[in-house]
Parts: C-alpha cells; structure tokens; sequence
C-alpha cells in the first residue's frame, strides 16, 4: 500500500515537471486567488501609484458625488463598458484612500502575469455563468473586515459603450443579483457608479487606444433595510427589487455623469477654437 502511494506520488512529480513553468505558475495563481485574505499590500501601492501617475492626467478624469461614499464598509456598483473601468476605479480609489476590493470574471486569470496582478491589488475572481458562492463568501470576509466591494451588476462589459443616454436599468444590460445580494447579506449600503467616457477608449473595431476625456460620477446612497425593509419582503423578493433599484440608480448617475463630460468636452473644445482664431 505504502509502496503504491509512493509510485504514484513520484508519477505525479514527473508529470508535474513535464508541464511547462508558464503552466504552472497559471494553476498556482489562479487556485490561490483571492484566498490570500488581504492584497500584497506592497505591491499594490506601487502598481497604483504607476497606474493613477499615467492614466489619471491622461484621460483627464474628473471625479464626481464622492460625498456620497459612507464612510466604513459598503458595496460599489459601477456600469461597465471598458476594460479600462476597474483600472481607473483603482486609480481612483488611492486618492480617495478606500480599502478597494473587486470581484472580476474567473477567465482573466488564465492569463498568469495578469492573475498575479489582479490578486496582489485585491481583485477576487468569481464565474459568471453559475452561482459562485465560493466568491461571494470570501467577498463577504472582506466586507465584514471592512473592505469596500466594487461588483458591477451587469457581470461583463456591454459592447457598444454607453454613447446612448441611459433611459432605464434595460439601457444597461442585464444585471445579476451578486450585489443586492451581498448587500443584504451584510447588511451594507449600495452606491451606484458610473463611468462616462472609458467606451472612448478602444471602440470595437479601434485599434489604437483613444484618449477622450472621462468622467466618473458616485451616487446617491441605497440603504436596503430602508428602501426594503425585511418585514414586508421575502429574501428573493428583496434580492429582485434591490437589483432593480441599483440599476435604476446607475442609469441616473449615468445620465448626470455623461451631461458633465459632455459639457467638459464642449467647453474645452470652445477653448482650443478661441486659442486657434487668437493664434
């Protein structure tokens, strides 16, 4: 028995180092993900610093309704039409000092640098096609340690960008109940979050990166114990209703933050015509 334990476990070593390290490293970072308990703290400040240096002043971002961000822990509920987003909702999140935690799709960590990456700045990867409450519990650890959560509702990007005014929660795509229900898990508030402008950046098609200017607006507060008060709703019900409120609260903010850079973009525009006709 001890002898055929053996042979196997030499089997498996052999296999092991048959596979190549680039293999490896991939599996390594993506069993460990988000299992860490905190980000490499570190690593983190460094890869923030560099990222905010470059892409804060390069896209010009302004940010808005920062008031509105409780202080202690809570959930983040931003649309979602760039990559670009969680980058600069990192970027962001340094000069607002929040203690940032994002849960992102699974399959960005097939990739094994970017893995690294995403785990030491404290991003948690969850599956988008199932429940993943292994996810959702860690996701919970977080926000009971005191960590604001960044889950974007719509779980993928919307193609297309967001160059059509959001009329209603539709206009955004559809959206999963992983922060409602986190919310109501533990008993957290919801801020709504949009980014205007980040569909800019690489439009389908595009090649080259783009450098419009951006906008990123937080909204008003959604308490769920008082919009949604336990006693008259059950958990499901809560769930539903809440999702359909952080929507509706992202379009609004949407709407306000896409009137603010289009107004930035006019008036700038304005400026560089004053300057020509000076010149």
């Amino acid at each position: 028995m001890n002898a055929s334990s053996s042979e196997q476990q030499q089997q498996s070593q052999v296999a092991a180092k048959k596979e190549p390290r680039h293999a490896r490293f991939r599996k390594a970072v993506l069993l460990n993900a988000g299992k860490q308990g905190e980000p490499k703290w570190m690593i983190r400040r460094i890869l923030l610093f560099l990222a905010s240096t470059i892409f804060l002043p390069l896209f010009r971002v302004r940010v808005t309704g920062a008031e509105n961000l409780p202080q202690g822990p809570c959930i983040i509920s931003p649309n979602h039409v760039s990559y670009y987003d969680g980058v600069l909702l990192f970027c962001i999140t340094r000069s607002l000092k929040l203690p940032l935690r994002v849960l992102a799709r699974r399959d960005l960590y097939r990739f094994a640098f970017l893995g690294w990456v995403l785990d030491s700045v404290g991003v948690m990867p969850v599956s988008r096609n199932a429940a993943d409450r292994e996810a959702l519990s860690l996701a919970s650890k977080a926000i009971k340690a005191g960590d604001v959560m960044a889950v974007f509702p719509e779980g993928t990007r919307r193609r297309g960008g967001s160059s059509q005014l959001a009329e209603d929660s539709q206009a955004l795509g559809e959206a999963s109940g992983g922060a409602a229900w986190l919310a109501i898990r533990n008993t957290v508030p919801i801020v709504p979050m949009a980014f205007a402008g980040t569909e800019g950046i690489r439009p389908e098609g595009v090649r080259l990166m783009r450098f419009p200017r951006v906008t990123i607006s937080f909204g008003p507060v959604i308490d769920p114990d008082v919009v949604l008060p336990k006693t008259d709703y059950t958990k499901k019900e809560r769930i539903a209703r809440l999702t359909d409120l952080i929507m509706a609260g992202i379009a609004n903010t949407l709407e306000a933050a896409q009137a603010q850079n289009a107004a930035r973009t006019e008036k700038d525009g304005k400026g560089n015509t004053a300057e020509s006709a000076g010149n």
